[in-house]
């Protein structure tokens, strides 16, 4: 209980003679703190309300772009379009009459049995030579003046190219399109999600869906969204439409976008914070009214300048000469955690008290010991594991390649090839004589022997689809690389580049030494990939590769590049090492 005690005297004697003189001084202080937090609360608050209005915008929007796809969820939609798209070249008008009045039946069922906030629903269809119709098919719930609509939206040919740029992603827009006089129409505002069909076979457009919204949904949605008084919720488009907002602010908000200011100025000067809205070209912003904040805080501004400085310059004063011993063991208790940081575990605190900052820096010693004992362990855990990954990572001939190999030497025997027998025999005892021999090292020249002999076999069964050319030069043939290092790499091109496709492959496997560096090159012209794929994939075999690479050498390089319909080339880059 002394040390205790002793402690809590000292933290009473310096927030006697620091805190109760001037504690008015402080409360004032406390104001400005809170100003600063005020601020900081503010842009989190709308950071947060951001967030989350566009949340709820970004799932409706979702829900609507789903609807977009139905076309492609039901069989008989898609039919309906692609036969809509074939009528114009099959002359038949009756037929294509027919077509429409199927294709509305069904998209009425589909779309607005369930929902309430469609407008109309406009699908535009290509023609047989890939151009956009020159006629729309329009259903509008209430509609009388469905021709109006069509001749509308077909002149708006800025709405067709942006869809179509969009290469059959959703686009979402304010619609503005059509200027015809109608009650369904007046005081609501409504927009727009469209979406360029294609052929589910061929991936050629065959028309374009849009559907027209109410805006009720959304701007229900928005409503529960609470702002503060001083700060205003807008929607805005690309073009600086607002779609919705809480509060008319006149002139602020008309140029908001596409520069997106910090600050504007109407009649009061409003602070700007922006989210953009995933999967549309809107932007949600709040805007702050500054002025009412500035005016009050600008006026105590200069008196709380002055009092922080005084009542700084007494505390300072008094506490520097009541706290310097503390001040000296919270050094120490730095000066051993940074020393720590940076791997020096030398350092120890001077404890030479009883107090708690003393007990801390007893106990930051004997951790700091326990940590160099932990850390030499672990040091040779570490060791013994690496050693353990490394002779894990060795790779090994696949099962169903010795499985198939098999099989076709009993195909061949049955039919009576004993020389193809035999040099089959000998291409494997070869291969299974490098796969059954000790060490974890091998020549680039015993590496490609081998893939010889794998490839050789290889050939054997797929005959003439398969065909591969060796060049190792003199130099490259001596240096070591890990064994089996290179047959996942050939094992990859035929298994991935050939043999779920009906092609032919050749395979090209180089080593050379260019400026002091082993590089070796193995090559196809498979049928590739995307990258994108690649990354998405997970890859066994040249994740492997890679480990046992980079623990051979950690300044190793590999170098993947490939194509769909060019191929594959793998790029090995290490030292030099030789017998």
């Amino acid at each position: 209980m002394k040390i205790s005690y002793t402690f809590r005297h000292k933290l009473s004697i310096i927030y006697i003679i620091s805190c109760i003189i001037p504690f008015l001084l402080a409360s004032i202080v406390s104001a400005l703190v809170f100003f600063r937090i005020y601020r900081n609360d503010t842009s989190e608050l709308n950071v947060a309300l951001l967030s989350s209005a566009a949340s709820h915008v970004e799932t409706y929007l979702t829900d609507l772009n789903e609807l977009t796809l139905t076309p492609y969820y039901y069989t008989e939609l898609m039919s309906y379009m692609e036969e809509m798209k074939k009528g114009d070249a099959s002359g038949n008008v009756y037929h294509q009459y027919q077509m429409q009045q199927k294709y509305q039946r069904s998209i009425s069922q589909i779309i607005y049995a369930n929902r309430d906030d469609i407008l109309s629903i406009i699908y535009i269809p290509f023609t047989s030579d890939n151009t956009i119709s020159d006629s729309a098919i329009v259903i509008s719930k209430n509609a009388t003046e469905i021709h109006a609509i069509e001749e509308a939206v077909l002149q708006n040919k800025e709405w067709q190219d942006a869809v179509i740029s969009r290469n059959g992603s959703a686009y979402f827009h304010y619609t503005n399109d059509y200027t015809i006089s109608s009650p369904l129409l007046t005081d609501r505002f409504f927009f727009s999600t469209s979406r360029l069909i294609r052929d589910g076979i061929t991936e050629r457009p065959i028309g374009i869906l849009r559907l027209d919204v109410y805006d009720n949904k959304l701007t229900g949605m928005l409503k529960h969204i609470k702002v503060g008084e001083n700060s205003a919720l807008l929607l805005i488009d690309k073009n600086n439409n607002v779609l919705y907002h809480t509060r008319d602010l006149g002139g602020a908000a008309d140029s908001l976008l596409p520069d997106m200011p910090q600050t504007v100025t109407a009649e009061d000067t409003y602070t700007v914070q922006y989210y953009p809205i995933n999967g549309a070209d809107w932007m949600m912003a709040v805007l702050s009214n500054q002025n009412g904040i500035h005016r009050f805080f600008s006026t105590i501004g200069i008196f709380l300048l002055v009092t922080t400085l005084l009542f700084v310059g007494i505390s300072l004063g008094i506490y520097s000469g009541n706290s310097r011993s503390m001040v000296q063991m919270i050094n120490s208790i730095l000066d051993v955690l940074q020393h720590a940081e940076q791997g020096d575990l030398s350092r120890r605190v001077p404890c030479t008290g009883n107090d708690q900052l003393s007990i801390i820096g007893n106990a930051l010693n004997k951790m700091v010991d326990r940590l160099q004992v932990h850390i030499q362990n672990e040091y040779i855990s570490v060791i013994k594991c690496q050693e353990m990954e490394y002779i894990a990572l060795q790779s090994q001939i696949n099962p169903h390649f010795l499985y198939n190999v098999l099989n076709s030497i009993l195909v061949m025997n049955s039919l009576g090839d004993t020389n193809m027998v035999q040099e089959s025999i000998l291409h494997l005892n070869k291969l299974m004589r490098y796969s059954c021999t000790r060490g974890e090292k091998t020549t680039v020249a015993q590496e490609c022997d081998f893939l010889v002999q794998y490839l050789a076999l290889q050939c054997i069964r797929y005959s003439d689809r398969l065909q591969y050319h060796i060049d190792v030069s003199t130099d490259a043939g001596s240096c070591i690389i890990p064994k089996f290092l290179l047959q996942p790499l050939v094992e990859n091109s035929i298994v991935h580049g050939m043999e779920p496709y009906d092609i032919q492959i050749f395979i090209s496997i180089s080593a050379a030494v260019d400026n002091g560096k082993l590089r070796i090159l193995v090559k196809d012209n498979g049928v590739g990939f995307h990258p994108d794929e690649a990354s998405a994939a997970k890859n066994v075999g040249l994740d492997n590769v890679q480990s046992r690479l980079l623990l051979f050498d950690p300044d190793s390089s590999f170098l993947l590049e490939s194509s769909p319909e060019t191929g594959t080339s793998i790029t090995i880059t290490t030292k030099v090492q030789e017998v």
